[in-house]
């Protein structure tokens, strides 16, 4: 693995196609004297839009680079979601209000029943009961938006 030296910034190419006979190009743009020349900056003198059918040739150099570090907390996927209303704001209505919360019976608590009902058949119908079996789901009580939900078990 080879590293790259930092201080060699990367060029972009481009050409100048053009029909204005205004336009003066230098004869050898790959040359040696043409890069050294790449380090004044190249004023724009035209005011006009260009005409059509024209491509810039040159050096362009390369833009500052920001490196930008953001942290979001996503509660979409049930990440932070417990079985217990909680304060939030929403990401829909963006206002703060306290969730309402849903039981519902899923794949998991159906597998539980059919568990249940293979070793002890007096019991199968205890997960239909039980809070802790079902999926609870949170919704924003202002505009119905689904926040998330907590997987039983």
């Amino acid at each position: 693995m080879t590293l790259k030296d930092v201080s060699d910034p990367p060029f972009v190419k481009a050409e100048i196609v053009s029909d204005d006979p205004d336009i003066v190009m230098p004869s050898a743009p790959y040359s040696s004297e043409y890069y050294s020349q790449a380090s004044a900056p190249v004023p724009v003198v035209s005011s006009s839009p260009p005409a059509p059918h024209t491509t810039v040739t040159g050096i362009i150099p390369p833009q500052p680079t920001t490196t930008t570090t953001t942290t979001t907390t996503n509660l979409h996927n049930g990440a932070g979601v417990g079985r217990h209303p909680f304060r939030l704001t929403c990401p829909n209505c963006s206002q703060t209000v306290t969730t309402r919360t849903r039981e519902q019976v899923n794949g998991v608590t159906i597998l539980m029943v059919i568990v249940l009902l293979l070793v002890f058949w007096p019991l199968f119908w205890l997960p239909l009961c039980l809070p802790s079996c079902k999926s609870t789901e949170h919704y924003c009580t202002n505009c119905n938006y689904r926040i998330g939900s907590a997987d039983p078990c």
